[in-house]
């Protein structure tokens, strides 16, 4: 989906009854991955000046990212970006520079 709105789609859903009935967790996490890249992309698109520090929203309470996807991330969108922060559900995460979980408690 392109220039989503979510502020929209949350009211939109506060009123529908909830139409999941199991989770996969396994599909849910490679949706957040292409979700991740994609936003990565389109920010890279725009060629900020200066670059932007990026931090992503991954609306998901379990798992956490790998580091070759960092790695991978890092090889496509490195030059566009100082860093990049996961925020994942209790879990915050520097992709980017010397990638590092970081657990507050």
């Amino acid at each position: 989906m392109v220039n989503r709105r979510r502020c929209a789609e949350y009211i939109e859903s506060k009123y529908k009854p909830s139409q999941l009935e199991y989770s996969n967790l396994e599909q849910e996490e490679r949706m957040a991955l292409v979700e991740i890249e994609r936003v990565l992309r389109l920010k890279a698109k725009k060629r900020y000046k200066p670059k932007p520090n990026i931090l992503v929203y991954v609306n998901l309470s379990e798992s956490e990212p790998t580091q070759l996807y960092a790695n991978e991330l890092y090889q496509e969108f490195g030059e566009s970006f100082p860093s990049v922060w996961l925020l994942w559900g209790s879990g915050t995460f520097r992709l980017w520079p010397n990638s590092a979980k970081i657990k507050l408690s």
